[in-house]
């Protein structure tokens, strides 16, 4: 004869994801509750564990920790040739049991004026949108376990711009410098490049005058600096997707040690690392090459930096030497943006061009803001 301790069946539904903790008291006194059993992860079926009944008193609990919700991951703006519209599509959420998604948007970051509920799908369009307009979209993980939180997944999209015509411009008419336009980056800690120049938003390194506008570097002494100057750029302001952006230039002589430049950087930069962000130099002079070559006021570069399929600092860069020299007079520098092509011309003829329809140049995809600084 075989004698047998009766068992006792503890079954609950369990929610997709969510981990199970079974836990046993037997001392009430004592109050410990012992992990003696596996930990249980839901998937949306019945659960169950066997325990065997004694003698002694037990009781029995779940232990169930708060379920992370996790994001979906990739959140970008798709181009498409619809106009009045933007396109966003994204990485599932890992998160098991999700049910669908809620894009968030609105023209300003943290406020919402839009919200719709999504399906388990993972791109959407905004449609009826005013042509040029920037959003904040944000897409959520809905799920039994609750929500994704909506910063985790906020991307600024670019209405498709109707029309060829002038979206924005700034002739420097003023007496001064359009704040609401124009913003710097402040400090003398040489911006990742070994620059020696403290730049300021002081009148002295940027003004208007007859029309123009002027950047000028010193050399003071400045905050433990040797020279200032300024770094000029439009980043929460003003930026765009796909189109033609072009400067008229009179270049500073560069002489040995001077680097202007007229660039742009990916609305994200500072949330992300560079060069995940983009950036797009529209022209760079002063070169060393130049420099060598005594063509320091002729030789130009355009560039693309950008991270690789293998998520490494890859670079395209075009050199041009002009016939002319470049601090004499105005030119025009431009940048034309479609959602195939990147490239640069200096008075309409053209000095070089990138594809960028590989699927890890998203950065390319999406809205970019325009800067303007000599470096020293």
């Amino acid at each position: 004869t075989v004698a047998r301790l009766p068992i006792a069946k503890i079954s609950w539904p369990s929610t997709p994801g969510a981990e199970y903790f079974p836990q046993i008291l037997t001392d009430q006194l004592s109050g410990t509750w012992t992990d003696s059993l596996p930990v249980v992860v839901g998937d949306g079926t019945t659960k169950s564990f066997m325990i065997p009944m004694t003698n002694t008193a037990a009781f029995v609990r779940l232990r169930i920790p708060p379920v992370a919700v996790l994001p979906p991951t990739g959140l970008h703006q798709v181009p498409t040739g619809s106009t009045n519209s933007i396109t966003v599509a994204w990485t599932p959420s890992a998160s098991l049991g999700v049910t669908g998604y809620r894009m968030l948007y609105g023209e300003s970051s943290g406020t919402t004026t839009n919200t719709t509920d999504l399906s388990n799908v993972t791109s959407t369009i905004l449609s009826e949108l005013s042509s040029g307009v920037t959003y904040f979209v944000s897409i959520i993980t809905l799920s039994p376990n609750g929500q994704s939180d909506p910063a985790d997944a906020t991307i600024q999209a670019q209405v498709t711009v109707s029309g060829t015509g002038i979206v924005w411009s700034d002739e420097f008419n003023g007496d001064t410098i359009d704040s609401s336009t124009w913003t710097y980056d402040v400090g003398g800690g040489g911006f990742g490049n070994g620059q020696f120049e403290y730049d300021t938003a002081r009148h002295e390194n940027s003004f208007t005058t007859n029309g123009d506008l002027v950047i000028e570097a010193r050399r003071e002494s400045y905050l433990g600096n040797s020279f200032t100057s300024a770094r000029m750029l439009t980043q929460g302001r003003f930026a765009f997707r796909y189109g033609d952006l072009e400067a008229r230039i009179k270049l500073p002589n560069t002489a040995n040690g001077l680097w202007p430049a007229f660039w742009m950087m990916g609305n994200n930069a500072g949330a992300i690392v560079w060069p995940d962000c983009g950036e797009l130099d529209v022209v760079e002079m002063g070169s060393a090459a130049g420099i060598a070559q005594g063509l320091q006021q002729e030789l130009i570069d355009s560039a693309v930096h950008y991270s690789n399929a293998d998520d490494d600092y890859s670079n395209y860069v075009a050199w041009v030497t002009a016939p002319v020299d470049l601090t004499q007079d105005y030119h025009r520098y431009k940048v034309s943006w479609t959602p195939t092509t990147i490239a640069f011309y200096l008075d309409d003829a053209l000095i070089g061009s990138m594809d960028i329809t590989a699927d890890y140049l998203s950065e390319f995809h999406q809205p970019m803001f325009p800067i303007m600084n000599i470096a020293v």
